[in-house]
């Protein structure tokens, strides 16, 4: 979602960095920037559901009152026209360090920055980097956030030169060969989600409430067994408005591209230890894994949490075949759920292909801590779906 393109301007424009002001965006002001990215980024939606979507998403509970703000670079003297915006979202995350005694994480204020977006006429020119800085000093002055994440659609180069860090971050993909070409209802005979219990969205609040307290004690379980040493360790928080996000996009966009209404948001095993939630791109035509958690408990055997990640990740194949979507991934998986997937791929090939890979084509994650202070030391945790926006 940060795909800032820049193009030569065009001769008899002469709008410059210096004839620019950046300011938070009125809410008519939003309704212009997203009918100007809407003309390159609604693809098979008018742009009147594009903005629909951005509508609804602005609403949900992650974005509204002040949870994101939006940001416009316009013209000193014509707030009508927007040069540049973009999307600067609150977080929840926590932090272990050092500095803090290394015994507990502590809770901080994170952000995430999207939909970076230049008007075509005013590209060529810096105005997206003058933007990001601008917001930069915002994130760091005003938010006192302790860090910052964003996910590239163009590359590493360009926002390293802004002070991110790009986040090299592997990827497992699932490629089916009998998802149906239309998004119709109705379960595939031979790719069945037989063995997982499936998750609504009126069960992600307790899964999630519990969820946090279990990153945290990855955080300090990481630390205990001297992976990264004195490194320091941060996660983004599993909270619910978080998912609650991904849902709002997710039931907008099926219900405008495939006209039907999300049921399954997620599985888990018969016994709850294990559970995944999932987002369906219907864009990108693949199913998302958005968290998947190998073991509520911690106290399985290897045996078993593979046994039970191979289940979600059919749970998973078999949703993914009934919208007619040829792809799952999971980001940054576990040796665990890279082993299970592989024990998944003996089951089904040819009709399901596995692949590791490193993530390449789009959302490559970056990250920026506060003031632009080197993130050398720092190893990111559950570098998952859930915490993209």
């Amino acid at each position: 979602m940060t795909s800032p393109t820049e193009q030569p301007p065009a001769p008899s424009d002469t709008l410059s960095i210096a004839d620019v002001v950046f300011t938070e965006a009125t809410p008519h002001q939003r309704i212009l920037s997203w009918t100007l990215n809407g003309a390159s980024w609604a693809g098979n939606m008018t742009l009147d559901q594009h903005i629909g979507r951005e509508t609804a998403l602005s609403e949900a509970a992650l974005s509204a009152n002040g949870g994101t703000t939006y940001f416009i670079l316009h013209p000193r003297d014509d707030p009508e026209t927007i040069v540049s915006a973009c999307e600067v979202t609150r977080k929840r995350a926590c932090v272990l360090s050092g500095e803090d005694g290394g015994n507990q994480p502590r809770e901080v204020t994170a952000y995430g920055i999207a939909s970076v977006f230049t008007n075509p006429r005013f590209r060529g020119r810096g105005m997206a980097s003058h933007m990001l800085r601008k917001v930069q000093e915002f994130v760091d002055n005003e938010l006192k956030a302790e860090f910052g994440a964003l996910y590239s659609d163009i590359g590493r180069e360009y926002y390293t030169r802004l002070g991110w860090r790009d986040w090299r971050t592997p990827q497992l993909l699932l490629t089916l060969s009998e998802a149906k070409r239309d998004g119709g209802g109705g379960s595939s005979a031979t790719l069945s989600a037989n063995g997982s219990v499936p998750i609504y969205e009126e069960d992600v609040r307790k899964l999630a409430k519990e969820d946090i307290q279990r990153v945290k004690d990855s955080l300090i379980a990481s630390a205990k067994r001297g992976n990264g040493g004195d490194k320091t360790r941060i996660a983004f928080l599993p909270h619910t408005e978080q998912f609650l996000w991904h849902f709002t996009r997710d039931r907008y966009m099926c219900k405008v591209l495939a006209g039907r209404e999300v049921v399954n948001r997620g599985a888990k095993t018969p016994d709850s230890s294990a559970w995944v939630l999932w987002d369906h791109d219907l864009r990108e035509r693949k199913l998302k894994v958005l968290r998947l958690v190998e073991d509520t408990a911690g106290t399985n055997s290897d045996d078993k949490r593979r046994a039970d990640v191979k289940t979600l990740l059919r749970a998973a194949v078999a949703e993914a075949a009934d919208w007619g979507l040829p792809k799952v991934s999971v980001w940054s998986p576990s040796g665990v759920t890279a082993t299970a997937a592989a024990d998944l791929w003996c089951e089904l090939q040819p009709r399901v292909q596995v692949a590791l890979e490193e993530r390449m084509d789009g959302s490559i994650p970056s990250l920026r801590w506060k003031e632009d202070k080197p993130v050398d030391d720092v190893i990111w945790e559950a570098n998952e779906y859930y915490a993209w926006c």
